[in-house]
């Protein structure tokens, strides 16, 4: 009786399996992801998993979170870097006004320590019973989960309230809420007529 010959694919199909499914397992709880340009696709040898939806949460050691990243497509890289479609991240620390950041894209690094966001950036606050809200608008942003800083070299326009500043590069504190405008601010006060915005989304 002539033995029949077995091709191996049921391991390596099992082993293929389980890398996506961790890959995709540490996409979803690493706490700061960061991203490549999804507009420059990456190679098909380099994408280990894509995940629609994606939120991730970091907590602090009670358990209370402060902050939330939220991505309609993440694409997890062999590089360890991430691809991230239309990001939005919110840091809320305890004490001071929540910050949230929103692109078109982001880069995250691959020691997951820095975001890169680009096209269509806004960092926005929202008001409180003594501040108003502010939004800045700009092109490119840092974020450094490390420094809990926000900074762009890029001209920037800043809302606040009913006044408006022009500038060229900024530096946002994401755990105390300070913004500070670095060059060239030029300030556009409202007319005396006009009525105080709300607190616009």
């Amino acid at each position: 009786m002539t033995a029949q010959r077995r091709e191996p694919w049921g391991p390596v199909l099992s082993l293929a399996l389980l890398a996506v499914l961790t890959s995709a397992s540490w996409l979803l709880t690493s706490v700061s992801l960061f991203s490549e340009d999804p507009e420059r696709s990456a190679e098909q040898d380099d994408l280990v998993a894509v995940i629609y939806g994606a939120v991730i949460r970091r907590t602090d050691r009670e358990g209370n979170p402060y902050q939330e990243l939220r991505s309609e497509r993440a694409e997890l890289l062999r590089s360890a870097k991430s691809n991230l479609v239309r990001p939005i991240v919110t840091v809320a620390p305890p004490g001071s006004r929540a910050m949230r950041l929103s692109a078109d894209h982001a880069t995250i690094n691959s020691q997951r320590t820095e975001v890169s966001l680009r096209g269509g950036v806004q960092l926005f606050q929202e008001s409180s019973s003594s501040e108003p809200f502010v939004r800045v608008t700009t092109e490119t942003l840092f974020f450094s989960s490390v420094e809990n800083v926000a900074r762009t070299s890029e001209p920037v326009r800043v809302t606040r309230g009913r006044s408006e500043l022009h500038g060229v590069g900024m530096v946002a504190r994401t755990d105390t809420g300070q913004v500070t405008i670095l060059a060239d601010t030029r300030m556009v006060m409202p007319s005396l007529g006009a009525q105080p915005k709300g607190n616009p989304r």
